[in-house]
């Protein structure tokens, strides 16, 4: 949904808009316009659902949200979890599977990049040897 209002917006094509958000997120530069400003509303939208889960949470079990941890593709989009954070208030962290997994050494230096888009696999790969 991001990348489409992306291109929509800036009117450019989906590839363009995908490499843009992949590449710049929401930290700005480029010389286009600001990315910030397109993807910011949608991702409001979320960050709302998410205030008001956190509320119903504390209301009926006393308990607050102390955090969040991102997992997903979309994790990755430059300068999220620092916008999420700086909205709600509460540490965000990405997931880190790979934390209690051994990896080659050649998928390494992408080992940020592949924990959040592969966190349900491997946390499924890891439950079922428990």
């Amino acid at each position: 949904s991001l990348t489409q209002v992306l291109a929509q917006g800036l009117g450019v094509n989906i590839p363009r808009a995908e490499k843009m958000k992949r590449e710049r997120g929401l930290l700005g530069g480029g010389g286009e316009k600001e990315l910030s400003t397109i993807l910011k509303p949608i991702l409001d939208v979320i960050l709302n659902e998410a205030r008001r889960a956190a509320a119903n949470c504390a209301k009926s079990t006393s308990v607050r949200v102390g955090g969040i941890v991102l997992t997903g593709g979309g994790a990755n989009l430059p300068g999220l979890k620092e916008y999420i954070s700086k909205e709600l208030g509460i540490p965000v962290v990405k997931a880190d599977p790979f934390s209690a997994v051994s990896i080659p050494q050649e998928l390494r230096a992408r080992k940020e990049e592949l924990s959040t888009a592969l966190a349900v696999s491997l946390g499924l790969c890891e439950r079922s040897l428990h």
